[in-house]
């Protein structure tokens, strides 16, 4: 399997539509990542003060892959509040997170 794997139709979509909607600071970098190199991992966010990468798991069904990139895009975002994180997932990432699927599914 391939290192670099190519986003589907769907995630590309997705991508853009958080960019649309959710914009992060920082360039943001979205890959998919073979199951081999994944680890124990689904999704992971990875970012210093110029880039941001979110690494997928490649395995994953599309809904579930979304999903995770909601999740590691709401890590882009929560990185990016000026009050200190004291948790990787903090009461202000799960607002954040909850803002996202809200609007995602349409539910707002």
């Amino acid at each position: 399997m391939p290192i670099n794997l190519r986003l589907n139709k769907r995630l590309r979509s997705a991508v853009r539509w958080l960019r649309r909607h959710y914009p992060v600071t920082r360039p943001v970098v979205v890959r998919l990542v073979p199951p081999s190199k994944a680890e124990d991992w689904d999704g992971l966010c990875v970012y210093d003060e110029s880039r941001v990468y979110i690494k997928l798991r490649a395995e994953l069904s599309d809904g579930q892959t979304i999903e995770t990139l909601l999740e590691e895009w709401s890590h882009a975002l929560r990185s990016e509040c000026p009050i200190k994180i004291k948790d990787e997932h903090d009461s202000l990432f799960w607002a954040i997170y909850a803002q996202l699927q809200v609007h995602w599914r349409g539910e707002d």
